[in-house]
């Protein structure tokens, strides 16, 4: 059977000039279309409601005073870097000057998902066209090495919130000593750093509870919350970015925690919601894949050859977190990725990290250390 998918891997389809740019064009800026409402403000001191949440004490409320304190809400205006790709907070052409010292990341991820699951890091025998893999981490760490992130941002730290026995069916260990891991054993964090030994495991182990003893999990999420803020501050971390983090974060990002502003997550889909075609939860591959064959159902015309082409663009978000599901203020929105009704999930998956997941989060951290965090 034609699979146009996999067409579109191999060439024997090209794809539009802006799916194919690795590293966008970031003179290329057109004007701003229109404008949204901003309230924003940047107190010198945390508000009063902050001593009452848990995770505050007195080295917290350092973090929280260096860190830009966005009342996040809407965007001021947006600037369209090029067909399909969008920054928000955004000058109609701003631009990124290097700050005095790179942004300090850590990430907190679940290797049970990304890795076992998407399977970053491997090379997918089961697709005639397939290529490895490049997860969002690991285009990150290379970024800040020696690409546009050189300067801007640097990776302290990574998270993963894995128990061994989520990973007992897989290749994959918890930490890149216990199996295979999602980026290469010689990767470099810089110079003088093997990226594996920024790796740490806090295990999500509240997860084990039964729901219904919903009391217990509360008290046990706060620990790993906890445990996880804490590490930070060890890191001197200035962001956490969640990259499928597979357990929905609760007391960090509450409007009253002190670490509620630095805390951002990237999304492989569109999640702004006059979009037509967003996709929020953890299965937005599959979302976007139904919806594409129903559209396909509802269309076939002789003038339209829907094998050939693609029926909608699906991409990335890489947004500021907060107590709901994929949604938060946006930094920076990717769609380049075409969607065909003959997709797999896992082709569709593989697209989107080439074409807009990986960029959507270099774009945004760029964005952000650069016009946004206060130094």
């Amino acid at each position: 059977m034609h699979n146009t998918a996999q067409d579109f891997e191999s060439g024997i389809i090209s794809s539009p000039d802006y799916c194919c740019l690795n590293h966008p064009d970031l003179g290329r800026l057109s004007k701003v279309s229109h404008e949204l409402h901003l309230a924003a403000e940047t107190p010198t001191e945390p508000d009063p409601s902050f001593l009452e949440h848990p995770l505050n004490g007195a080295s917290f409320r350092q973090i929280h005073s260096e860190s830009s304190r966005l009342l996040l809400s809407a965007p001021k205006s947006f600037a369209t870097i090029s067909t399909g790709i969008t920054l928000f907070y955004s000058e109609s052409t701003p631009t990124f000057k290097v700050p005095s010292r790179p942004l300090r990341i850590a990430f907190l991820t679940s290797i049970r998902d990304v890795g076992a699951d998407e399977k970053v890091g491997l090379r997918n025998g089961e697709i005639k066209y397939a290529r490895y893999l490049k997860g969002t981490i690991e285009h990150i760490l290379r970024s800040t090495t020696s690409g546009r992130l050189n300067g801007f941002c640097e990776v302290v730290g990574i998270i993963s919130d894995d128990l061994p026995i989520d990973l007992q069916q897989s290749p994959f260990g918890e930490l890149p000593s216990a199996g295979q891991w999602i980026f290469p054993k010689n990767l470099r964090a810089s110079e003088h750093q093997n990226a594996r030994d920024l790796c740490y495991n806090l295990p999500s182990d509240f997860r084990k509870l039964p729901m219904q003893d919903s009391l217990a999990r509360q008290e046990r999420k706060l620990d790993f919350e906890t445990r996880v803020a804490n590490l930070l501050l060890e890191l001197n971390a200035d962001v956490l970015v969640t990259d499928h983090y597979m357990a929905k974060l609760d007391y960090l990002v509450d409007p009253k925690s002190p670490l509620s502003t630095i805390v951002m997550n990237t999304h492989p889909g569109i999640i702004r919601e006059d979009y037509a075609f967003a996709c929020r939860g953890k299965d937005p591959y599959n979302d976007i894949i139904k919806l594409v064959q129903g559209l396909d159902n509802e269309t076939s015309s002789a003038s339209f050859n829907l094998s050939k082409s693609p029926k909608l663009y699906t991409g990335a978000t890489f947004h500021f977190s907060d107590r709901g599901i994929d949604s938060g203020p946006i930094l920076c929105e990717v769609a380049c990725t075409p969607v065909f009704p003959d997709d797999s999930e896992d082709q569709l998956c593989r697209r989107n990290y080439h074409l807009s997941k990986n960029i959507a989060c270099e774009l945004g951290l760029l964005h952000f250390s650069s016009n946004i965090y206060e130094y």
